[in-house]
This record gives C-alpha cells, structure tokens and sequence, in this order.
C-alpha cells in the first residue's frame, strides 16, 4: 500500500509552548538557573514529542464514505455515512475529524467523530451535509486530521472518497404565490386546500322544497324555519378545470445565472402549491412533458429540474393553443408569471 503523506501544522498552543520553551532556554543560557534549564527541556520536548505522536497516530487512518440519501433539496441536508478504520497496530486515533465536500462547491464542511479509534479497529459516523446547489453530484471526502495531543500539532492525511451521485432539487423559494395567481383570476377560485366555506347566499335555481330521497345533507334548516317547510339548496356544480404549465429555459427570459436558479427555486415551490390546490395537470420543459398525476411522477420531474439547463431560443413550436396551457414568463415584481400563448409570442417577436 502507498505510504500517505502526512502534513503537520503547529497550531497556537504549540506555538505557544515552543515560545516558552525557547524563552526559559535562553533565560538559563544567560542566568544560570537550572530550574529555567528544567522547564526548557520539558516544553521543548512536549512540542517535538507530539509532532512525532500526531503523525504516528494518524498513519493508519483509513476513511470511507457512502450515503443511502438518493435525493435532497438545495439548502438542506444529506445524510452520509463514514466509515473510520485504524490500521495502526499500536496507537489510536483521538477524536478525529473528517472534511467533506459537496462536488462543485469550494466550501468544506467537518464531521468530527467524539471518540476514540482503537488500534485495529472501525467506527461508523453517521452525518450530514449541507448541499448549496441543485445538480447531479457525488459527495467527497477531502482530508482527515487531528489535533490530539495537547491541541499543539494539526496531523491532515488525505482521504479520497466519495457517494454515488447524489440529485439535488432546486431549494424553495420564498415569495407572494397568491400574487402569482391574482394575475391568472382564473386560478383565484381554486381550492386553497382548506374545505370551502358554504355561502350564505343561493341562486334562485338551486332551490327548491325537498322530495323523497334527497340527502339530509342538503336541506337548509334556517331557510326551512322560515318558510315553514323542507327546502333543499342544491350544491353548485363547479368543475374544476387542470391546468397544463409550459417553461421554457431560453436565455432570452432568464438572461443570467443567478435569475435562472431564482426561477428554477420558484417553480420548485408554485408546482406542489397548484398540485395542493388540485388545479395543475402536467409541466412541460422545453420539448419533455412531464406529468403530474402521482407523487412517482412529481419526482421525476423535479429530478429534471435540478438538472436542466438554459436554451439557446425560445421555443413557441411546441406550445399547445388550449387555453388551460399556461406559460411560465419573467416578471419584472413578482419574478415569474403565468402567461397565455399570445403574450408568450408578443414577448418572442420583440
């Protein structure tokens, strides 16, 4: 096996050891008191003494990592599991830490296992990271250290490991949905998910006096005791008509990255809204149609989202004339907004 290569750095209580050291072993040199001679040598060998234990300790370290975590969202948690092995014979490993990495991203996250690695022996440290970008990518592993003994040396071993790739959905987005769905009045009279409230006014024609066989249900007690006799309110028959939504990612609309993933994050959170008010059917995204009928297909397209990217033209061909399609533009306030075809084309021929 290839021998690792083991970086040490003195931290500031070595540091500050090595300083102390350093200044009674001059104090002797000039006043000849034994005593400072004393002190020298122990501080002087607790430095070198633990750069020797901290790179002994940590040659044996092996580290793994997997993760069971198919899927997360951007600005949430997966959950990982490393794997510490000490092949060492002789000497074990005291609170280890491990740097994590989520793939494209600078930032390092440290999960620090609160024990100790015995010689010969593994331990399992379940974690979690922080994922910062929607994408398909694996988690690595970059480097296990250690600061034992005495917080003097910082003993870093690479570690090189990563997961299978790990999908990552667009975070939610913070914003007005209700204004969303102000400008298509269309949507305003959807269920918001809560049970309707029964209007206290009725049409003339959805009344009438009850007749053997009508449910219980649909008499109106207070307008009976008024006329002195059973009168039924029929409900009104209010078909809820689904809606197909269309975006196309032409960088034309979205004209640069950080309004793209701005989008990206608001189509993560309007789709379960509409779905919640039982009023969206399917999304198209640019030329692939995903539907919407089931929470299997739900993840199948938001495994779509996280990794689609931007277009070069927008894409008018392939929208249907039905009036239930609805277009996912830019917006100036809100951000996005639903849109008909002939504002979609008005916005393309400018």
């Amino acid at each position: 096996m290839k021998a690792q290569k083991i970086a040490l750095a003195t931290r500031d209580p070595g540091w500050l050891c090595l300083s102390l050291g350093a200044g009674a072993a001059i104090g002797f040199l000039i006043l000849r008191i034994e005593i400072l001679a004393l002190i020298s040598s122990m501080l002087l060998a607790c430095v070198f003494a633990s750069r020797i234990f901290a790179k002994s300790c940590l040659k044996g370290l092996r580290v793994s990592v997997s993760s069971n975590c198919l899927r997360a969202r951007a600005d949430g948690k997966a959950s990982v599991q490393l794997q510490l092995v000490n092949e060492n014979r002789l000497l074990p490993v005291i609170y280890p830490l491990v740097d994590l990495q989520e793939e494209g991203q600078r930032h390092l996250q440290s999960a620090r296992y609160q024990g100790i690695v015995l010689p010969g022996k593994g331990v399992s440290l379940p974690t979690g990271i922080a994922m910062h970008a929607r994408g398909i990518h694996p988690i690595r592993t970059i480097s296990a250290y250690s600061h034992f003994p005495f917080g003097f040396q910082e003993a870093r071993v690479e570690a090189k490991s990563q997961t299978e790739p790990v999908i990552v959905w667009p975070s939610q987005a913070q914003f007005n949905l209700d204004a969303i769905f102000r400008e298509r009045r269309s949507l305003t009279s959807y269920n918001n998910g809560d049970r309707r409230k029964a209007s206290e006014t009725f049409d003339a024609l959805r009344i009438r006096e009850y007749a053997p066989g009508d449910s219980r249900r649909l008499v109106n007690w207070k307008l009976s005791a008024k006329l002195d006799t059973l009168i039924v309110v029929e409900p009104r028959q209010t078909p809820e008509e689904l809606y197909d939504l269309h975006l196309d990612t032409a960088e034309f609309l979205w004209s640069s990255p950080i309004r793209f993933e701005r989008m990206l994050s608001m189509v993560a959170t309007l789709v379960p809204e509409m779905l919640r008010r039982r009023c969206l059917r399917s999304i198209t995204i640019n030329q692939d149609y995903y539907p919407l009928a089931s929470q299997a297909q739900f993840v199948r397209f938001s495994d779509a989202l996280s990794a689609v990217q931007t277009t070069k033209k927008i894409q008018t061909e392939s929208l249907s004339s039905s009036k239930n399609t609805l277009w996912i533009m830019p917006h100036r306030k809100l951000g996005i907004t639903l849109a008909s075809k002939p504002q979609v084309e008005k916005a393309s021929a400018r």
